[in-house]
Order: C-alpha cells, then sequence, then structure tokens
C-alpha cells in the first residue's frame, strides 16, 4: 500500500517548483526557450523590437530541451535520469545547500560520494533542469583531481553544452574554478584510481582548455550572438588572459543582472571561497598565442558594418567588450595600432571629429542602453592620446548635456574617472549648471563621482558647492530631508514590542503601521542620495558645511529617527568621523544622541552611530564619558541584545566599570604620562654656605689680582679642563679592566654607594673614579635626593663643577663597560672625544657659510663620500647631517611631499589624504612625523613582514593599490635597513620596483644598519639602496661616533632645496645682489657655482651643530678598511654569540643564524622549554607575563655582575605571544668574545635560583607585577 504524502514531503516538492522557476531566468514558461530559424514570412521574434542594429545572419543553432532529442535538431540528447537518479541527486543539492557538516572533511567525503554516484552521468546531470545546480556547487567543492576528472568528461561536447540552457551555467563554473589550476603539472595517483575504479585523465587542465579552443575554433562566429553560450565564451577569454573573473560584481563584463548568484556554503571556522578573483594569474605560454587567434578569428567573418551593429546586439554587445578590453588592456598599446583589431576597425581614425566615420559611430553609441556600456570600456581604455581626442574633439564641450542623459551619464562617469586637473576643472565648469536638474531628476551619481575626482585631482569644489546649495531649500531643515530625499513626518518611530496578551488585535489592525513599502526605485534613490551627502563629507570647506549645517539645524528626535534608518544612518557616522568635520561641530552634533544611546544600541542601524560616537568623542573626553554613563544605566537590557553587545564590546564597558583609569586612557587616546611632584627649594646646609662663601672671596681676590685679561679665560680654561681630564681618564680606564674581575667586584657591591670610588686623589685633590663599575643604579627619586641639584646665586666655580661632574660620573652608565650591551650605540673612541673637544672650542653654527666656511666644506664632503659609498655617485648627490636618525626620517618626509606635491609647501596638505608605508617592524619615528607633519598617525600604514622581519613586497604593493582605490594619495615608502630589534633588512630592489611603479618616493631608514656600507663583506645586505630617493644613516650608532651624528643622504641634492628653502635675507645672503658697483665680501661667497652652501636652506633647522666634524675625524684616523674591521669582527663576534645560544641546552634562540646584524635575541629556557609553557596557563596573556618575568629579573640580576642587556616583547607572531618578552644583547664594535662567553655565564648562575623563586611564589600567592622604569625597546606594534 502506497505511503500517504506526508507534510514534509509535499514541502520538499514545493521548494523543488521554486528551484525549477528560478531556473528559467525569467523567462515566460510558456515560451518555449528553443530558438527558431529566421525565414521570409517570419521575422525573428526575439529582435523585432529592436530597430537599432541589423540583424547577424548566423545559425543561432538549436537548443536542447527536456522532451527529448526528437526536438532538438541536431543538438545530441545525453539522456534522462530516472526517477530514483533524479531524487538522489536533489536530496545531495539539498544536504549541501543546508551544509549541517561537522566540518571540512566529512563535507569532503560527501561531495567525493556523490562523484562516485555520478560517474558516467555528468553530462545527464549538467543538462538537467533539477540538478545542473548540484553540478555546479560540486565544481565549486572540488579540489584539482576532481577538477581534472569532471573536465575531461565535459572534453568533446562543449560545443553543445556551451549551448544549452543549463549545462552552459556548469561550464562556466568549470572555467573559473579551473583557472587557477593551469599550471599545475598532471600526477598520477595510482591509489586514487584502484579506490575510485576509474583511470586519471591522461591530459593537464591547461591541455584540457585547448582541447575546448579545438572543439569551438569553428564555431566561434555564430557564437558571439548566441544567447547561452556568449556568458561562457566570455569567461573563456578572461581565463586564457589570465584575468581576473569578477561573477558577482555588476560592473562585470561576465555577468547580467539577472544572473542566479550561488554561494558555496561554508563551516564554521573554514574561510569564505570567494568566486570573485581580485588578482591575476599566471597562464602558460601557449594561451597567449591561442587567446590571439581566438579573437582574431572571431570577428574575421564580419565586415565593418555586421561589427559595428553588434556594439548595440544585446548578446554580442558583452562579447565585444571583452576583446576590446584584452586588446587594449592586455596586450597593450601596439594591438590598438593594428589595422585589423578589433578596436581599429570600429575607430578607424583616432581623430574623432563630428563628422567622422568615429565620431558617428561613437554619437550612435552614447544613448544606446546596450551600446553605451561599449563605449564606457573604450573611454576607460582607450590610450591616453586616443582619449585626449575623443574627449576634446566630440564629448568634451558636450559633458554638461551628456550628463543629463540617463544613459550617457554612465559615460561621463567614465570620461571624469581619466581626466587630469586641468580638463576636469572646465569639465566641472560645464556640468555645474546643469546640477539642479540632475538633482531633480534624482540623477546623483554624477555629482557624486565629480566630488570624488576634483578630491583626488585637488580641483577646488567651491562651484560645486555653491551649484548644490543652490539646488536645494536655503532652509537648512528642508534642505536635509531633500538631500536624503526623505520626509521626517513619515519615517516611523521605533516600535516596542506588543506584549498584549487578550488577543484583540483587531482595532491594532485597523491602525497603519507607517507608510507603505517602497519600490525599488524610491530605495535606489534614498541610496544614491546618502552616498552624495557621504562624498560631500569628505571635502572640507563649503561642502561638508552644507551637510553640517543642516545636520545641526535638525531637531534631537528627527536625528535620532535618522540615526535608525539604514541609509541616513551611513551619512550620521560619516559626518562624526569625518576629518572636514571640527571639534566644535561635532561637539554640537553629539550632544543630539544624549539620552537615546539605549534605543540607538538596539537599533541595527542605530549601533553603528553609537560605535562612531566613541571616535567622534575623542578631543571632547566629558561628552564621552557621560554617554558611557548613560550606556551603564541600560547594561541589562545592552547585554539582552546582539547588537546592544557589540556597542557594549565596542565602547569597553567592562573597563568602564571595573577599571576607570585605565578606560579614561583608551578614551582620550593616549597614555597619562606620570608627572613627578618637585619639592620646595631646600634651604642650603652650612658646609654649602661657607663653600659659596669661599667661592665668593676668592672671586673678589682674582678680580682684583693684576694681570693680562686676556689670558685669565685661557688659564682658566686650562685648569679646568686639567680637573675634568683627572676624572675622566680613570673613568674610561674603568672599562678595561678584565670583565669577570669586575664582575666580582660588582656582585659584591651593596647599597652603600661606594662603588665606583676609590681613594686616590687626582691632581687636584678631588676623588677619582678608577674603580668605577658599568653602573650604580638607583630609583629615580633616590637619585635625586643623592644629587642635591640645585642653582646657586652665586657660582661655585671650579670647585663646584667637579663636585657635580664627581656624582654624575659615579651614578652614570659607562658605556665605555665591556658589559653595556643595551642599546644601538656604545662608547666612542679617542678622535670622538677629540672632535667634541674641538666642536666645543669652536662654537659655532653651520647653517650659513659666513660663519662656518671650514666646516662647512667639510660637512659636504663627508655627506658626498657617504653618499658615493652607497652608490649615489652623480654630480649632484651628498647628503646633510641632521640631530638624529628621527630627523632624518621626519625631513625626508617634508622633503618627499613637497617634491611630489610642490602646492603643498605653501597650501599644506589641503585636500590631499596622504598616505605612507613602513615596515611592521619599522622604527616610530615615522609615526611621530606623521603627527606633527598633520598626516596624523592614521597615515601610517604598516606593511606585514615574513618570518625573519623582512617587509613584503606584496603586500605593500596591495596596500598601495587600497590606498589609491579609496582616494587616498600613497606618496612615501619607508624601509629599514636594520631593525630595532630583530635587525632584519627589507629587499630593498623589490620595494624600489614597486615605488618606480606608483611613483613614490623610497626612502631607507639606515640608522642602525646602514653603516655595514663600510664592509665588502655585509654591504650586500643594501643591495637595491642605490634605488632609493633618500637614505639615512647614523654613524654614531655602530661605528663609534659620538652620540649625536646623523646623516641624510640624496642622488640629487637639489630636492632638499627645493623643499626648504624659504626667503630670510637677513641670514641666507647667496643671492642678494650688491650693493654697490664693487659689493662687499659677503657677497662674494656668491661666486657662481651650481652648489648650496648655506647647509641651513637643505633642512628643517636653522641651529645646526657640526657633527659632520666628528665622523670626518674619525674615518681620517681610522680609514675605511679601519672602520671595515671593525664591522666585521663585531659580524663575528655576534654570530659566536648566536651560536653559543643555539648549542647550549638552556637557551632559546630567536634571531636568525648568523644574525642579520649586531642584535642577538634569545630566551633563557632551561632544558629548552620556557618555565611556563604552552598549556600550562590557559590564558596566553597570562603565560606572557609569568615568561616575561623570567627575563625583566634575570636582565636585573646580571647588571651588579657587570652586563646591561634589553629584552623586547614579540611583535608580529601571535604564536609566540605567550612566550613573553626576550633578550636582545647588542653586540658593538668594542666588544670582544669574552665578553660575551662571561654574559651567557653570568645568565647561568643567576637563572635558577630566579625561576626556583618564581615558581615557589606563583605556587602560593598571585605575583603582582611591579612598576618598570626605562626597560625595553619601543617596539612597533603591528
Amino acid at each position: 500500500m502506497p505511503r500517504e504524502q506526508q507534510k514534509r514531503g509535499r514541502r520538499a516538492e514545493k521548494k523543488a517548483d521554486k528551484d525549477a522557476a528560478k531556473r528559467k531566468f525569467e523567462e515566460d514558461p510558456e515560451v518555449p526557450a528553443k530558438r527558431m530559424k529566421s525565414s521570409d514570412d517570419a521575422p525573428d521574434a526575439e529582435f523585432q523590437d529592436n530597430a537599432d542594429y541589423i540583424p547577424l545572419d548566423v545559425d543561432q543553432g538549436d537548443q536542447q530541451e527536456l522532451q527529448g532529442p526528437e526536438d532538438n535538431g541536431d543538438m545530441p540528447f545525453y539522456g534522462l535520469l530516472d526517477e530514483e537518479e533524479s531524487e538522489y541527486f536533489q536530496r545531495a543539492n539539498e544536504m549541501l545547500e543546508l551544509n549541517q557538516f561537522q566540518d571540512t572533511e566529512e563535507r569532503s567525503l560527501f561531495v567525493d560520494s556523490v562523484y562516485s554516484e555520478a560517474n558516467g552521468k555528468e553530462l545527464k546531470i549538467a543538462c538537467s533542469q533539477g540538478c545542473s545546480r548540484l553540478m555546479e556547487k560540486l565544481i565549486s567543492m572540488s579540489n584539482a583531481q576532481q577538477l581534472r576528472r569532471i573536465f575531461s568528461k565535459f572534453v568533446g561536447s562543449f560545443l553543445h553544452l556551451v549551448q544549452h540552457r543549463f549545462a552552459s551555467h556548469c561550464c562556466e563554473t568549470l572555467f573559473i574554478h579551473a583557472a587557477p589550476a593551469v599550471m599545475q603539472k598532471t600526477k598520477h595517483n595510482k591509489k586514487s584510481e584502484e579506490e575510485d575504479g576509474e583511470e586519471e585523465p591522461e591530459l593537464s587542465i591547461a591541455d584540457m582548455f585547448m582541447a575546448v579552443i579545438e572543439e569551438l575554433k569553428e564555431n566561434w562566429g555564430y557564437l558571439l550572438t548566441e544567447r547561452f553560450a556568449s556568458h561562457t565564451i566570455r569567461v573563456l577569454l578572461l581565463v586564457l588572459a589570465g584575468e581576473p573573473v569578477d561573477v558577482t560584481s555588476t560592473d562585470s563584463f561576465v555577468a547580467s543582472r539577472k544572473k542566479e548568484r550561488l554561494e558555496i556554503p561554508t563551516i564554521q571556522g573554514e574561510e569564505k571561497v570567494e568566486l570573485s578573483k581580485t588578482e591575476k594569474h599566471s597562464v602558460p605560454e601557449s594561451f597567449e598565442p591561442a587567446l590571439k587567434k581566438i579573437m582574431t578569428d572571431m570577428v574575421a567573418g564580419l565586415d565593418d558594418v555586421y561589427l559595428r551593429a553588434m556594439a548595440t546586439h544585446p548578446v554580442g554587445n558583452p562579447v565585444l567588450q571583452v576583446l576590446l578590453f584584452l586588446e587594449l588592456s592586455h596586450f597593450g598599446k601596439s594591438s590598438a595600432k593594428d589595422p585589423k583589431s578589433t578596436i581599429r576597425r570600429l575607430i578607424p581614425d583616432e581623430s574623432f571629429e563630428e563628422e567622422s566615420e568615429s565620431g558617428i559611430f561613437i554619437r550612435g553609441l552614447l544613448y544606446d542602453p546596450v551600446g553605451s556600456r561599449l563605449l564606457e570600456t573604450m573611454v576607460r581604455y582607450l590610450p591616453g592620446k586616443a582619449f585626449k581626442n575623443l574627449y576634446r574633439n566630440n564629448l568634451g564641450e558636450r559633458i554638461g548635456s551628456l550628463s543629463r542623459n540617463s544613459t550617457a551619464g554612465y559615460v561621463v562617469l567614465r570620461m571624469l574617472e581619466r581626466l587630469g586637473k586641468d580638463d576636469l576643472k572646465i569639465a566641472m565648469s560645464n556640468i555645474v549648471p546643469e546640477v539642479s536638474g540632475l538633482i531633480e531628476r534624482s540623477r546623483l551619481i554624477v555629482p557624486k563621482v565629480l566630488i570624488e575626482r576634483c578630491v583626488v585631482r585637488g580641483v577646488d569644489t567651491k562651484p560645486l558647492a555653491e551649484a548644490l546649495e543652490g539646488a536645494y531649500s536655503q532652509d537648512p531643515t528642508i534642505r536635509l530631508q531633500q538631500m536624503l530625499k526623505i520626509n521626517v513626518s513619515e519615517t516611523p518611530a521605533p516600535q516596542p514590542e506588543d506584549h498584549d496578551m487578550d488577543g484583540d488585535n483587531e482595532e491594532k489592525e485597523r491602525k497603519p503601521r507607517g507608510p507603505p513599502p517602497m519600490s525599488a526605485t524610491e530605495k535606489a534613490e534614498k541610496l544614491h542620495a546618502s552616498l552624495l551627502v557621504q562624498a560631500m563629507l569628505t571635502v572640507s570647506g563649503p561642502l561638508s558645511q552644507l551637510v553640517y549645517t543642516s545636520l545641526l539645524a535638525q531637531s534631537p528626535e528627527t536625528i535620532i529617527q535618522l540615526a535608525q534608518e539604514p541609509t541616513t544612518s551611513r551619512v550620521l557616522q560619516s559626518a562624526l568621523t569625518s576629518t572636514s568635520s571640527t571639534t566644535q561641530i561635532r561637539r554640537q552634533l553629539t550632544t543630539r544622541f544624549q539620552g537615546h544611546l539605549a534605543t540607538l544600541a538596539l537599533s541595527p542601524s542605530g549601533s553603528h552611530v553609537v560605535d562612531a560616537l566613541w571616535s567622534a568623542t575623542k578631543d571632547i573626553f566629558f561628552v564621552k564619558e557621560r554617554m558611557a554613563q548613560e550606556l551603564e544605566r541600560d547594561e541589562q537590557t545592552l547585554r539582552d541584545s546582539f547588537v546592544g553587545r557589540a556597542v557594549w564590546r565596542n565602547w569597553s564597558m567592562d573597563l568602564f566599570k571595573r577599571r576607570r583609569g585605565e578606560w579614561t586612557r583608551k578614551a582620550k587616546g593616549l597614555e597619562e604620562r606620570t608627572i613627578s611632584s618637585e619639592g620646595a627649594e631646600r634651604p642650603k646646609s652650612k658646609i654649602e654656605q661657607a663653600r659659596a662663601r669661599y667661592a665668593a672671596a676668592k672671586e673678589a681676590a682674582e678680580a682684583g689680582a693684576t694681570g693680562a685679561n686676556q689670558t685669565a679665560v685661557a688659564n682658566h680654561s686650562v685648569q679646568l679642563l686639567r680637573a675634568v681630564e683627572d676624572l675622566l681618564i680613570p673613568f674610561i680606564r674603568s672599562a678595561d679592566q678584565d670583565i669577570n674581575k669586575t664582575s666580582k667586584t660588582n656582585g659584591t657591591n651593596g647599597t652603600n654607594g661606594t662603588n665606583g670610588t676609590n681613594g686616590t686623589n687626582g691632581a687636584n685633590g678631588h676623588t677619582g673614579l678608577a674603580g668605577s663599575s658599568l653602573v650604580d643604579y638607583k630609583k629615580p627619586e633616590e637619585l635625586r635626593d643623592l644629587l642635591q641639584l640645585e642653582i646657586p646665586e652665586k657660582g661655585t666655580k671650579q670647585e663646584g663643577l667637579i663636585e657635580i661632574l664627581q656624582k654624575v660620573l659615579k651614578y652614570s652608565v659607562n658605556t665605555w663597560h665591556q658589559g653595556f650591551l643595551d642599546k644601538l650605540y656604545a662608547s666612542t673612541n679617542a678622535p670622538g672625544v677629540a672632535a667634541e673637544l674641538i666642536l666645543a672650542t669652536l662654537n659655532t653654527n653651520v647653517h650659513v657659510y659666513q660663519v662656518s666656511p671650514a666646516l662647512t666644506v667639510i660637512e659636504k664632503y663627508t655627506g658626498q663620500r657617504l653618499a658615493n659609498l652607497f652608490g649615489l655617485d652623480g654630480p649632484r648627490a651628498g647628503g646633510i647631517s641632521v640631530q638624529g636618525g628621527s630627523a632624518s626620517n621626519t625631513t625626508s618626509i617634508v622633503i618627499a611631499r613637497n617634491n611630489l606635491y610642490p602646492s603643498t609647501k605653501t597650501d599644506g596638505n589641503g585636500g590631499y589624504k596622504f598616505v605612507l608605508f613602513t615596515s611592521a617592524h619599522g622604527h616610530y619615528s615615522v609615526e611621530k612625523a606623521a603627527q606633527m607633519l598633520g598626516f596624523g598617525s592614521s597615515a601610517v600604514w604598516p606593511v606585514p613582514i615574513d618570518n625573519v622581519g623582512r617587509m613584503i613586497p606584496a603586500e605593500l604593493e596591495k596596500l598601495v593599490q587600497k590606498a589609491q582605490s579609496e582616494g587616498r594619495t600613497p606618496f612615501y615608502v619607508n624601509a629599514t635597513a636594520g631593525t630595532t630589534v630583530m635587525g632584519s633588512f627589507d629587499p630593498f630592489n623589490e620595494v624600489a620596483a614597486i615605488c618606480q611603479k606608483y611613483n613614490l618616493w623610497f626612502h631607507i631608514d639606515g640608522s642602525w644598519g646602514g653603516s655595514f656600507i663600510f664592509s665588502k663583506n655585509q654591504k650586500h645586505k643594501l643591495a637595491g639602496a642605490e634605488k632609493a630617493n633618500s637614505i639615512a644613516i647614523n654613524p654614531h650608532k655602530m661605528i663609534g661616533v659620538p652620540v649625536t651624528c646623523s646623516y641624510l643622504l640624496a642622488a640629487d641634492m637639489r630636492q632638499f632645496h627645493k623643499a626648504n628653502t624659504l626667503p630670510a635675507g637677513y641670514l641666507f645672503h647667496n643671492e642678494e645682489p650688491a650693493s654697490n658697483g664693487e659689493g662687499d665680501k659677503e657677497s662674494e661667497l656668491e661666486v657662481e657655482s651650481p652648489e648650496v652652501w648655506d647647509l641651513a636652506d637643505l633642512t628643517l633647522q636653522c641651529g645646526r651643530r657640526a657633527d659632520s666634524l666628528k665622523l670626518f675625524l674619525g674615518w681620517t684616523y681610522y680609514g675605511s678598511e679601519g672602520y671595515q674591521q671593525q664591522i666585521d669582527t663585531a659580524c663575528d663576534i655576534a654570530a659566536h654569540l648566536a651560536n653559543t645560544i643555539d648549542q647550549h641546552p638552556d637557551f632559546v634562540l630567536i634571531s636568525e643564524n648568523p644574525p642579520p646584524c649586531l642584535q642577538v635575541c634569545f630566551y633563557y629556557a632551561p632544558g629548552k622549554e620556557f618555565v611556563y609553557p604552552r598549556g600550562v596557563v590557559s590564558n596566553e596573556d597570562q603565560r606572557a607575563k609569568n615568561n616575561s618575568k623570567v627575563t625583566e629579573q634575570v636582565t636585573h640580576a646580571i647588571v651588579p655582575k657587570g652586563f646591561m642587556v634589553d629584552f623586547a616583547p614579540p611583535s608580529g607572531d601571535d604564536n609566540a605571544v605567550g612566550n613573553g618578552k626576550f633578550f636582545r644583547c647588542v653586540v658593538n664594535v668594542q666588544t670582544s668574545r669574552e665578553t660575551v662567553d662571561s654574559l651567557v655565564h653570568a645568565i647561568e648562575e643567576v637563572g635558577p635560583e630566579i625561576v626556583k623563586s618564581l615558581k615557589a611564589s606563583n605556587s602560593t600567592i598571585p605575583q603582582k607585577r611591579p612598576g618598570e622604569r626605562g626597560h625595553g625597546p619601543v617596539v612597533h606594534r603591528v
């Protein structure tokens, strides 16, 4: 007895009918899909309504239907699925749509089983109305091996499949998903063959594509306009060219608006598979000649008249767009000059005069709904010269009237995207008179795109703002409603949920629930209106003010209603976060939301506005605090809502409730600075008063003494220098003591403050410092009391100076000490000390040649020699000294901006939204410079790095393209030679190529690793540096030049002058004419020379110390070979330390081996296991804190043993966060092999006890982290 049909079965049957109806692509089910051949007495029914094209007399072919082979003419019939098979495949399709698999492995097994069941039935499924969708899903989920198998099943039948209503979509999906695998080689899997019982295809996927071409090669002509084959042919062309195939974009060559979008279901935790490809893929070399032949064969059988007729053919036009796109963009400009090319046959001449053949053809396309799309493609991809002729001779003068037309207006958009600044100004003046009509007819996309292009090109938008103001009401309240296409009175207020349980709802049902639902046209108008207003908000000045004044004129109730509408809430978000808004505007606007935050937080659209209020109140903290208090009052309501919980999280409300201080710092966007309070002035002691009286009496005696006043200064200087020398020499000598002996001495040192001194007297009877250790570390408050600093009313002369110098030396870090391995610098050397003494003696300013002639020549010569080392050997190459690496980077940014965009020198950043790129491990000075120069921190985009800390060039290019697509102005790339923590060197050649491609300023921050240029064995790490626009190098960091000595180098110093020069007649006299016929001696310095000798005219500084002398004297003293030997020795010591750490059982090496620079990073981990390994502590952040304590306490414990090293947290590696901070030991050119061996031994001595103590304390009571002072480098956060 047959089972009764249950409800579940009826639902499934209804769903199947619904799915079947979808696959008919909005066609009348009573009209057969089979296209009948045209006859003399029966015109083609499909095209009889179109009168603006010439029908193409090509055989369209019959379409296979489900009736059977007898009704399909020449189309082969592959058979029908029986009822059981059809039911199985439909249920499989439903299971894939439900996507209730445990994981991807389970789904893969299911797909394999479906493939097994479908073996031998692939063509039946592809041609089945009910099951072809399953075939598309299977192809989308297939791996390369499965794709090859299904591809091989289709080979030999493609000519018929691509013309089939359902199978053509399967072919398209197959081409798209097989494209990434065309470069894979064929691999036979015998095990898979045995399991499946099916032989592997012999052909690779690339060979199968070639087989498709061979199969279709005699039929390209009529397939162009075949209704179902057309879209498949377009995909095939793009795949062969290696171009991305976007099946989701409405602005695509491939998919029509009616195309059904099949999304691939994803499992939780699995990344979503995107059908839309945005990047090109590699293709075999054989594809290019095959593609050229296809494109030639497609149009070879059509004369020029029929080819132009295809431009308005609804099916042939998209194929023609693909052909033009590939000709103009893929094969280069040369193809456009070929008389047989498609573009040349369509437009035989490039003059585009009004009465020319090309001009007439273009005018015919302008107003045609189909032909205008082809014209858009031409405008977008035509070579520059042809586009200029088209615009200036045909379309430019008519751009205003064209913008009024609903069809030609889209061509106008493409023209605006290609216009330069001057042409865009003219175009705007022609469109501005039409703005009122455009606004009235809701043609809002033209003014929107015009605004965006004006921002990109830097065109003044004031005329456009005046036109928009005139198009709307003068009443700001009404104006906003007109702008957003809304009627506030009809906007429904949010209704609370109805909890009436009495069941009497008749009266409620009679009440209106709001305005009737909007049509699709009305929704589109509101969307475009919102986008226009958002574009207006991006421009500072009259355009954005027009919106702000309208918003501020609204009542709070209206603002709240707007915030809950999907389209208008976007406007409020932009208004609150746009850079065009001022603090005053945001202060007035944000107060409108107070009292309504809970309502908005529970709204899907309003919640985004509440999130925007967080950023909007960054500089008005009291408003943000009140809003947080308001949200806190509705905590339970927010936690019960999905969107409410998101708002609670984004506002860090848990932090607000529990740790208000941390929330406050986060809310203000800065860290509070701890300011130590200064005590009251301490009265002088009796001994100090006696010293003051003695000094005063001595001064009076000296003033009354007779003698030559000219020699008094020299005598005093000599006496003081000798006294200072008696202190400095023992201080320096103390660093030469044996490090083991120093360690023992320091290890016994207590807190009595006696270490570092001995009882010997210097030349003047003062206590010397011959026994000085590395450092006698004191806390800041304790050291302040020990120093007892004060400024006396009367000078204390030499005695007072020597007394304070003793204290300074006693409590300072002795960087001459072998154990100083903490920072990216160390002690100086003998020529460095001499150079500092010389500079102090000369005490001049190297800003103009007039007051520092010798030092100016030395600086220019030294800068030129440095530039030559880097390969910058042009006639204009050179360098300028600056006050540090950060200053070098800042100066380079100013030079880059002012040279690439000269108007910024006088007008500031203006409408440019500049973007700077730096390595994720780059120095923080780039971000600080962006803040100082008005770009803001958000303008600095970190570029991801690889596992060794090097910038990834491909990621850089993606970010540059992203910035350009967002309408920003990328202009500067900072690569690093020797990063602060890991010492990595970025790939300069690859970065340089990207900078040249996108016209970006290429700067290398070689502050640390740039000194490797002195070593022939290490300079290969700087390969490509010669391609940089500017290079920073700090000789004081690696080669012992006294701090500070920094250089900014360039291939053309004229760029420095152009960017920084300003008229200052009171200072720079080189260009001033002589006041009389003879002139004066100062103006004689202005010899006819192309060089700039007033060095302050090349940089941001006016007060300039002659730091270049320090490098010049050191370079003279040691020579290039001496510097090379120092650097190579230091690299050997660093490699030795890395090897020692790597082979030691209680250490884990983090750096590369050998290290790229002089830093060696490692962990102390007994038995190569972290003290707190993964899994012991579930919270990775807590594990990181515990492990960091080991590193921190070991670092402190080895200081008495004569070693200072630094530590840093892991950056850029999420998997390493729990490991905590690691040691960073910086080898310098003075470090010996014995020193690093003793360092390892010192850590071995103190480490076990610290680990034991920490484990004991953690097992009893929670360990609170003590405050740290001055430890750890600043590591750029990714």
